[in-house]
C-alpha cells in the first residue's frame, strides 16, 4: 500500500546556529581597539564565503579597520559595518588573515594600512549586495538571521550587558532597564536564533568581539531576548542580500525542543565555551573610544 509522503516544513525553523553549520569563525578580541564594526563586518563575508564553498577561511579584520577611508570608518576610534562592507564590495574583497594578520587590539593604536600587502593578498571572497534591514524592524531581522549571520549594533554600555553569564538577556539589569534601543554604541554579530527549553523564551545568539575567556561564561556569546529589539539590536543591521521570503517567527509546541542536535547548559541556555577553543585570550577589556563626529561611530 502507499505511504504518506514527508512534506516539507513550511513555516522557519525553531533554531538556527550557523557556528553549528560551519559558518561563524571563533571569538576574537578587540582588546583596546574599537574595531567592532569591522569585526561584525567581516564576519558577513566570512560566512558567505563557507556558503559558497563548504570550508571556512578567517578574514583580515585589520585590513578592513585601518584601509577603510577615514571618511566612512575611523578604525579603533570606531566606525560602521555597513560603510565597511560597501568598501569592501568595491574593493573585491577581503584579504585572507592569514596574508594579512591582524595584530591591533593591545593598545588600541591605530596602524597606517598596508596598501603594498592589501594588493598582493588572496581575496577569497566578494559579495555583490547588501540589505539594510529597516530601523526596529524584527520580521525583517528574523528573515535575515534565518538566511545567514546578520551584522547589528546594539547599546552595549549597561551593567547587565558587562556582567552577563548566561541565560537570555532582556536588556534589564536588577529590574530597571540596563540600555537604551537608540543609543548604539557596539556592534555585535547574530549568529542565530532558538527558544530557552524551560520558558520558551525566543532569543538570538549573539557573538561578541571581547574574547571567548574574558567576557561572559559562554565563550564570548550571548544570548539576547528576541522580539522586543533588546538594546536596539534591530535599529541599524545589515546582512547580505536574501531571496527568502519573510515569513512569521516560530513559536515552539509546549512539547520537548525539537531538533536534539545542541547541548545546553543548566537552566535552558545555550552552551557555547564547551566547544569553542580558548585563543587570542587578552587581558584587555572593551574600551569605547569618545565621540568624534555627528553619528556616534561603534567601538
Amino acid at each position: 500500500g502507499s505511504t504518506m509522503p514527508i512534506l516539507p516544513r513550511s513555516g522557519p525553523p525553531l533554531e538556527r546556529n550557523w557556528w553549528l553549520q560551519n559558518r561563524v569563525v571563533d571569538v576574537r578580541n578587540q582588546g583596546r581597539c574599537g574595531d567592532c564594526w569591522a569585526e561584525s563586518a567581516t564576519a558577513v563575508l566570512e560566512s558567505a564565503y563557507a556558503q559558497q564553498t563548504g570550508t571556512l577561511v578567517e578574514l583580515s579584520v585589520q585590513q578592513l579597520a585601518e584601509c577603510t577611508p577615514q571618511e566612512l570608518n575611523r578604525g579603533c576610534e570606531g566606525g560602521w559595518p555597513a560603510d565597511a562592507l560597501r568598501w569592501a564590495m568595491h574593493q573585491g574583497g577581503v584579504c585572507a588573515e592569514a596574508d594579512y594578520p591582524t595584530t591591533i587590539g593591545a593598545d588600541g593604536i591605530d596602524v597606517p594600512c598596508n596598501v603594498t600587502k592589501g594588493a598582493a593578498c588572496r581575496r577569497p571572497i566578494n559579495i555583490t549586495g547588501i540589505t539594510l534591514i529597516p530601523g526596529g524592524d524584527e520580521v525583517s531581522l528574523f528573515a535575515a538571521a534565518e538566511a545567514d549571520v546578520v551584522s547589528v549594533a546594539i547599546d552595549a554600555s549597561g551593567s547587565g550587558f558587562a556582567a552577563y553569564k548566561s541565560g537570555v538577556y532582556d536588556g534589564t539589569f536588577n529590574g530597571t532597564a540596563d540600555c537604551s534601543p537608540t543609543a548604539l554604541d557596539h556592534a555585535v554579530l547574530v549568529a542565530g536564533y532558538g527558544f530557552q527549553d524551560t520558558t520558551k523564551t525566543p532569543f538570538y545568539i549573539v557573538k561578541n568581539s571581547w574574547g571567548d575567556q574574558t567576557w561572559g561564561a559562554m565563550g564570548g556569546y550571548i544570548l539576547m531576548k528576541r522580539g522586543v529589539n533588546v538594546c536596539g539590536l534591530a535599529q541599524d543591521a545589515v546582512a547580505r542580500p536574501s531571496r527568502r521570503a519573510h515569513r512569521a517567527p516560530p513559536v515552539p509546541s509546549s512539547g520537548s525542543r525539537p531538533g536534539g542536535q545542541r547541548p545546553r547548559a543548566p537552566g535552558g541556555a545555550m552552551e557555547v565555551r564547551d566547544r569553542l577553543p580558548a585563543h587570542r585570550s587578552s587581558d584587555h577589556r572593551f574600551l569605547r573610544p569618545p565621540d568624534q563626529g555627528a553619528r556616534p561611530s561603534l567601538a
